[in-house]
């Protein structure tokens, strides 16, 4: 076969594959390669030495990443690239930037992404010269498109160096954007919308050049046809509307353009410019109130109550606590005291919502917990007798909603009685509430649960509360002992525990106890150890050095895991009804995925809950204790790569760099301000519906695994 013929070949493969995953873009490769007489496929050790060198980020060094970024196989290539990028150190940018000289588009889509994340955190001006000449001679859409998203999140030494950037940005779809391929129109918005996101743009007449350019976005259309083609179109309008928004003043013919979009999360976009206009539209706000989505009404209810005064907008509000969906009644009653006062009748319809007899119901209680909780910052009187009944619920979560009524009308008998709750999420609420009320007059009831307890979530709030306490003789024991218990099973995930305990104890002791800290010079955690040191150094005032006694990480699968792992989805069977199908991502996120496949199969996400709701955000999960502080005890390294937070994707929450426990988010719309910072694992690939409807305390029943392609299925 010519050269020719290959080229030609590879390029409809590769057009025909294209959005299935990399597992197919894999053997597409490998077919290219084979019938070129290109050299053999690497074997699953060198992928998996790769794999390791990546999730030790190069502690025990880098040879095979190395050997691997200019090695014939594509997919090793690939792999080690982007794992390079993952370790965030401009020393990297140089071995990265050659790979962008690779044949494979693939490879360099994933290279010019790694340039990105390899200065995460420091100038980008290097990396934007690299780019900007390599622009210069790219011809591949997806990689062009690429090359937009990464200049867009580069952090840059000075003003004329964003003019430059914007500009070659808007000239990657001149002078006929018509006939510029979607992936690079998309690349290039979300470039600017990040550096609109990001604040880096304060020169005004850049901002008047990139509104005019932003506005004809607004009304893009693809030029081709099917479905694929109008999605990549409507997340350039989507793209396009989120960066004005960012940039304010946006005129009101774009917002009426959006809002009349086919898509709703474009129609959500004008509901969110709308909420900071300071001109006309809300006429087009009440139009947002009664549309068919309810994204597009809950942001509508935002918007009405940030901008509508007086009565009209009390009652307003009120009609829509009786909205059809839950989370358009919730957005509702949250806004509700803002607007409403006495006399404007908001109790005829929430003390009856609160007394209702389904607000008992497992499932009921949501819109009787958001009431109370309006009521109490409208009128304690009302309230109180209210909250006395709910503090008895039998949801752990809406309980956590008295403590919270509790603690705005300051009914401190009720705050201390959830003190004494069988759930410690609610001791939280109630700890906290009780702090708000009496401030460190509190600390010895506060004190007194710090030695009650090893519920991480609790200690840390407990711990951080005690801050500046006039009682700190009192509270250095429980501290101790409270450290000492959170330190004994050795759990990487109760590093955030730990360390608020090491401030106390940092703030509250001295000579006297520097015995006890010691020891943990050799912690098991690293992070731990080095906050030891320095509270010893700060008391001695001599440098003491640490020893860490590294455990070993969450194992990294094997490459016939990994392998096994495809086509591999998760179903989260939910007691509200329904379920959710999680197609996993195992060569983008293998650790991650191996992980969330494991939890599944072993039974322990059956009965956990998703414990954080967020409307048009994100849905939060699996945690074992139901809060965001206790999950596994083991940390994932995270797996960041090119895959962008779409609206369906599903990714790891995190609580810093490479601090993965096993809980999970699922995005509700595009979350593209999550990109490069949340790793992403899977996708929604059936019941997004259900998504939708999953209310904060919703249990999942069962996970079970299917494969697609089965017999069985």
């Amino acid at each position: 076969m010519s050269s020719q013929n290959i080229l030609r070949f590879y390029k409809e493969v590769l057009s025909a594959l294209k959005g299935c995953g990399k597992k197919p873009v894999r053997l597409s490769l490998l077919m290219v390669m084979l019938l070129s007489g290109c050299a053999e496929r690497s074997t699953n050790k060198e992928y998996q030495a790769v794999f390791n060198e990546i999730d030790d980020r190069g502690r025990l060094g880098i040879t095979s990443i190395i050997s691997a970024l200019s090695d014939p196989d594509p997919d090793l290539q690939l792999l080690a690239v982007e794992g390079l990028g993952r370790f965030e150190l401009e020393e990297h940018v140089p071995r990265i930037a050659k790979v962008l000289e690779s044949m494979h588009w693939q490879v360099r889509n994933s290279a010019a992404n790694a340039l990105g994340q390899a200065v995460f955190r420091t100038d980008g001006d290097e990396v934007a010269d690299i780019l900007l000449e390599h622009l210069l001679v790219e011809e591949n859409a997806e990689v062009r498109g690429s090359i937009g998203r990464t200049l867009g999140r580069l952090s840059f030494s000075d003003q004329s160096r964003i003019q430059f950037v914007v500009d070659a940005l808007i000239g990657m779809t001149q002078p006929d954007i018509v006939v510029v391929e979607l992936p690079v129109v998309l690349g290039v918005v979300m470039g600017l919308e990040s550096m609109v996101r990001r604040s880096q743009l304060d020169s005004d007449e850049l901002s008047v050049q990139l509104i005019q350019y932003l506005e004809e976005l607004v009304g893009f259309t693809a030029t081709g046809v099917g479905r694929e083609s109008e999605e990549l179109a409507s997340r350039v309008r989507k793209t396009a509307m989120l960066a004005l928004s960012s940039l304010g003043n946006v005129k009101m013919q774009a917002i009426m353009r959006t809002a009349q979009d086919t898509d709703p999360g474009v129609r959500r976009t004008a509901m969110l410019a709308l909420r900071e206009h300071s001109g006309e539209g809300l006429a087009l706000i009440k139009d947002g109130l009664v549309d068919p989505s309810p994204m597009v009404r809950i942001e509508a209810v935002k918007a009405y109550a940030h901008r509508a005064e007086g009565l009209d907008g009390c009652q307003l509000l009120l009609s829509k606590v009786e909205d059809e969906n839950l989370h358009v009644s919730l957005a509702a009653l949250n806004l509700i005291s803002g607007k409403c006062e006495k006399g404007n009748g908001f109790e005829t319809l929430l003390v009856p919502l609160i007394s209702d007899s389904s607000s008992q119901d497992l499932h009921g209680w949501h819109r009787a917990a958001h009431a109370l909780v309006a009521t109490a910052e409208m009128s304690s009187e009302l309230a109180n007798p209210l909250i006395e009944d709910f503090s008895s619920h039998r949801s752990s979560f809406a309980r956590s909603y008295a403590a919270r009524a509790a603690t705005v009308t300051g009914n401190i008998g009720v705050l201390v009685s959830l003190m004494g709750d069988i759930a410690p999420n609610v001791r939280v609420d109630a700890v906290q509430g009780l702090f708000a009320v009496r401030g460190h007059d509190a600390d010895s009831l506060l004190i007194a649960q710090l030695g009650s307890t090893d519920h991480p979530f609790l200690v840390l709030t407990i711990a951080r509360l005690l801050e500046n306490s006039p009682h700190s003789s009192a509270a250095i024991e429980p501290l101790m002992r409270s450290f000492v218990v959170m330190s004994q099973d050795g759990k990487q995930t109760y590093r955030d525990p730990r360390m608020a305990l090491l401030e106390r104890i940092g703030e509250f002791g001295g000579l006297e106890q520097v015995a006890f800290l010691e020891r943990y010079l050799r912690d098991y955690d690293s992070e731990v150890a080095n906050r030891v040191s320095e509270i010893l150094s700060n008391w001695s005032g001599a440098d003491r050095s640490i020893e860490p006694q590294i455990m070993s990480r969450l194992r990294m699968p094997s490459m016939a895991e990994i392998e096994r792992m495809e086509n591999t989805v998760v179903i989260l069977h939910m007691a509200r009804g329904g379920k959710i199908s999680i197609l996993l991502m195992p060569w983008e996120a293998p650790t991650h995925s191996y992980r969330f496949k494991n939890l599944a199969e072993s039974g322990q996400l059956d009965g956990l809950t998703f414990h954080r709701v967020v409307s048009n955000f994100v849905i939060q999960g699996l945690s074992p204790g139901a809060n965001e502080y206790e999950g596994y005890p083991e940390y994932t390294r995270d797996e960041i790569g090119v895959l962008t937070h779409w609206r369906g994707t599903v990714g790891t929450s995190t609580r810093g760099r490479d601090t993965g426990d096993g809980q999970v988010f699922i995005n509700l719309v595009d979350n593209l301000n999550l990109n490069h910072d949340f790793t992403i694992f899977g996708r929604v690939l059936d019941g997004m519906e259900e998504v939708d409807l999953v209310a904060e305390g919703d249990v999942v029943t069962a996970a079970t695994i299917e494969i697609l392609g089965s017999d069985s299925n």
